[in-house]
């Protein structure tokens, strides 16, 4: 999702172009409001983030639980074809106790499968060639398979809810668009 297609040289701009969107959306969850002005090319441009002040007496402190009293006692499967998201997810659960095995294609996630037994996959949905709804398709075909699927994506919006669903996903954890963690 934060990649793009053509990073060579010859490009006027750099960077992902999402950094106006992933403020306005964090900016938006925090009940503010984020404006950009310019006075023409060249001359620069004026950004500005307005939050709105909650009084100390009305702020909770979150729960927050260690990940070293956490345990994860669980096989789970890893796959997605970014390889940082894929090893970062992989090590945050093997440290909260989990036996973790990542693949970072559809291919190589069905022949995990079945070497593996998984029985919890995390599963990207944006991958190409097999994607992660094809994986899972393919997953809930096998007798007597009943291993959790958890839906990853960052490309989330309201119809990908329902296709998870009829593909077999019982969880999803979507990172964009206009549907919500489930």
């Amino acid at each position: 999702m934060f990649t793009q297609a053509d990073a060579s040289d010859t490009r006027a701009q750099h960077g992902l172009g999402i950094g106006l969107a992933l403020v306005r959306n964090l900016v938006d969850m925090h009940g503010g409001v984020v404006s950009a002005s310019s006075d023409g090319p060249g001359r620069g441009s004026r950004f500005e983030i307005r939050l709105p002040l909650i009084p100390s007496a009305r702020l909770e402190r979150p729960a927050i639980v260690p990940l070293s009293t956490a345990r994860v006692d669980r096989r789970i499967l890893v796959v997605d074809d970014n390889h940082d998201a894929a090893d970062t997810l992989a090590r945050l659960l093997g440290e909260v106790g989990a036996t973790v095995r990542v693949a970072y294609n559809g291919p190589d996630a069905l022949g995990c499968v079945a070497e593996f037994d998984p029985e919890v996959m995390v599963l990207d949905l944006g991958m190409p060639g097999m994607s992660g709804l094809d994986v899972a398709r393919q997953i809930r075909k096998r007798p007597g398979n009943r291993c959790e699927l958890i839906a990853l994506t960052g490309w989330g919006q309201s119809a990908d809810r329902e296709l998870t669903r009829v593909a077999g996903f019982r969880h999803q954890a979507f990172a964009g668009g206009d549907a919500a963690v489930g």
